[in-house]
């Protein structure tokens, strides 16, 4: 309604904006761009310039979009639509372009001596890939020559070239040998483009899989097409299914591979934790007898396991949320100043006044992923140490990663405490159950890019968000806000490794601003209010610590 006022009153273009099939963001090499509107030409550039010059003239740089923009690599597309004399609003959008290049597996203990340790990766793309430039730069050294890897073909470097063929045989895909080597305790691993972006960053353990710790077994990613946050996460490794692994081949799923890999005398589809033949192991922790979440309950006795071999016993991972900065409603009722005591991976036992509310943050859907919990958001206290409280002792060099990139941070002083909360725009609530739900509460941290670090977030960023209020893209800045999980007297962690980055948001140049909800009612573990949302504030991402 705000928008049609706007156009009728000549503030905002009648002519409707383009719109792309995907908001920016990451991207495989030979993506295809569609640019779409109801009528008119759609003029666009892909050189950081406007469409159409000063005075309404269209300018010089601009094309006519006749189809599909395949896309190879990085750019910027700004895009208008003309109908007759009136030009629409400015559509914008980044896009980076992602080397479809995945680590697969790690022989990092070889058995025989580290002149037998390999690591394989895999052109999970569409194309071919030229591996030329890329490089790995923290754990071991090498740059890529020359190398060109077909689709779903795999890629090797090696410790000692005569050493793997004499133990895996001759003729596979070797690329030359690393300099340093795989650290047999674990370490970080990083790999980056030629133009230094990473491709990878992630830490593996030795303790992950004992049997890949000089047992004669490798690592082996269960889903080379997965996030790339998941590789420093045990569970997205296992053990290889024979021993010396499968260096340049692919890994048998451990449910088609004839052996009875958990020792519970049932072999591949005829164990209960096989769902399928392409299932990578026999012993999900819904069949595994044993307690994985630690909430006393185990296997099919868990409210998360609904089937034997569903892979995790462990609660759903925590929504996005975006934050509106709020203001108390004029007629009440409104936070009373409250103490609590707060317990996190960082500080324990400290008291804190909580002041006022600062933010209410909706759980949504975070570009286009799935909402696991729509009815419970967070309102954002401010917090501040009771007197005589012992103050934040900063933690430097924090390695996170957020599916918006890695950083590394340093913490600076607790900001905000987030609390599970109940909202409705019509009427009193009562507070979310903790028994009902998987969400922790949050503290979070002022925080900073360590310095000398490197700033891996890219210009112009942008992330597409629906929630309740909104659906729209954001363009994103450096977060401002890391968030641990915390005990609330006493009241307990659900979710230890669940951490959250909140980033900068804010809605797009020619975007409507958003419109404000008044005497908006929430209800949480401190009180009963009614609150008015002035504007988006913080874009909170579930994030994972790499490193401490």
């Amino acid at each position: 309604m705000v928008l049609n006022q706007l156009k009728l009153g000549g503030l905002y273009p009648a002519t409707e904006a383009p719109s792309f099939n995907q908001p920016g963001g990451s991207f495989f090499p030979g993506f295809q761009l569609t640019i779409t509107a109801p009528s008119g030409t759609i003029y666009y550039t892909t050189d950081v310039s406007d469409p159409r010059l000063p005075g309404g003239a269209v300018s010089p740089g601009a094309l006519v979009y006749a189809g599909p923009l395949t896309l190879t690599t990085s750019v910027h597309v700004a895009a208008r639509v003309l109908v007759g004399t009136s030009w629409s609003a400015l559509a914008e959008a980044s896009f980076v372009r992602e080397t479809p290049i995945r680590i697969t597996e790690l022989m990092y203990n070889a058995s025989g001596g580290s002149n037998f340790d390999y690591l394989e990766l895999k052109n999970i793309g569409p194309s071919i890939l030229d591996l030329v430039g890329l490089r790995f730069t923290v754990g071991i050294d090498f740059t890529f020559p020359p190398f060109v890897v077909a689709p779903g073909a795999h890629a090797l470097i090696v410790k000692n070239a005569a050493s793997f063929d004499t133990l895996y045989g001759a003729g596979k895909p070797v690329v030359g040998v690393y300099s340093g080597n795989l650290s047999d305790g674990g370490e970080e691993l990083r790999l980056e483009d030629p133009d230094g972006n990473p491709i990878h960053d992630f830490t593996y353990a030795d303790s992950w899989y004992p049997t890949t710790d000089g047992g004669g077994y490798s690592l082996v990613i269960r889903d080379p097409l997965a996030d790339k946050s998941v590789w420093g996460l045990a569970s997205s490794w296992r053990a290889s299914t024979f021993v010396n692994g499968s260096a340049g081949a692919m890994e048998a799923p451990l449910c088609s591979d004839g052996a009875d890999n958990d020792g519970d005398t049932a072999v591949d589809l005829a164990d209960p934790g096989c769902a399928n033949a392409s299932q990578d192991t026999e012993s999900p922790e819904c069949n595994d007898g044993a307690d994985n979440d630690g909430d006393t309950a185990v296997d099919l006795a868990d409210p998360e396991c609904a089937a034997s071999s569903d892979a995790s016993e462990s609660p759903a991972p925590d929504d996005g949320s975006l934050c509106y900065r709020v203001r108390p409603f004029a007629a009440g009722p409104k936070f009373a100043q409250t103490r609590a005591v707060l317990s996190d991976e960082f500080e324990a036992g400290v008291h804190f006044n909580l002041t006022h509310a600062l933010a209410l943050c909706l759980a949504g859907s975070l570009n286009e992923s799935p909402v696991h919990d729509d009815a419970t958001h967070f309102e954002s206290y401010k917090i501040r140490e009771v007197p005589g409280q012992p103050q934040h002792v900063r933690r430097t060099g924090l390695k996170i990663e957020s599916l918006l990139g890695p950083l590394t941070i340093d913490t600076v002083r607790p900001d905000r405490l987030l609390v599970p909360t109940a909202k409705d725009t019509g009427g009193p609530l009562t507070p979310p159950n903790p028994a009902t739900h998987e969400v922790d509460h949050y503290k979070c941290y002022k925080m900073k890019v360590t310095k000398g670090a490197p700033n891996y977030f890219p210009r112009s960023a942008q992330a597409n968000f629906a929630d309740d209020f909104e659906h729209r893209d954001y363009t994103v800045k450096i977060p401002k806000l890391f968030c641990t999980p915390v005990d609330v007297e006493g009241g307990g962690i659900k979710n230890p490794a669940g951490y959250l980055l909140c980033y900068s948001a804010k809605q797009g140049t020619f975007d409507p601003r958003h419109t404000r909800r008044v005497g908006v009612y929430t209800a949480n573990s401190f009180g009963d209010e009614r609150l008015d949302t002035l504007r988006e504030e913080h874009l909170c991402v579930p994030t994972r610590l790499v490193s401490p």
